[in-house]
């Protein structure tokens, strides 16, 4: 097995995850060899065991650390400030997705995430507009925004605009 071949350690939690057994797929995380458990796939792994989880401080701390091994990962920070957003508080979370802004800006999530924080935080206006670039980007982001309670200021907005 090469660096580069995924772990079947990394598949089992993978599907483990999928099936919702989030403790087994935390432990297949467990057992990887030493070398390979910061390896940037099993962190973005970890990080999404931990937010089924809801094991917020733990996402938080992971997701810190995992950024400085690798600021180029959009999923590290997409994840990362959803769990620093439930153990802290939205405006560290907006701080931390706001880190990756240049490897995020393609990303239709990162616009919607932003739109979801700017609207919690009272920025209606930035919060829109940056919902409205998500939805540009990818159409499903519309049918989301008009059912997400992070959402709820913008309903009547958004439903006329988007």
């Amino acid at each position: 097995m090469t660096q580069s071949d995924p772990p079947h350690q990394l598949v089992e939690a993978s599907g483990y995850l999928e099936l919702g057994m989030h403790q087994a797929a935390w432990d297949a995380l467990e057992e990887l060899p030493p070398e390979r458990k910061t390896d940037e796939p099993v962190l973005v792994m970890r990080l999404a065991v931990l937010q089924a989880m809801e094991r917020w401080e733990m996402g938080a701390t992971i997701a810190r650390g995992a950024i400085r091994l690798y600021p180029e990962s959009p999923d590290l920070y997409l994840t990362g400030a959803y769990c620093i957003r439930r153990a802290e508080c939205l405006e560290a979370a907006k701080l931390f997705l706001e880190l990756g802004s240049d490897y995020l800006e393609g990303e239709a999530l990162y616009w919607y995430n932003l739109g979801c924080y700017e609207c919690q935080l009272g920025d209606l206006d930035r919060a829109g507009e940056y919902v409205g670039k998500a939805c540009a980007m990818e159409a499903e982001y519309k049918r989301l925004a008009l059912d997400d309670t992070d959402l709820e200021p913008l309903w009547e907005r958004l439903s006329s605009s988007l």
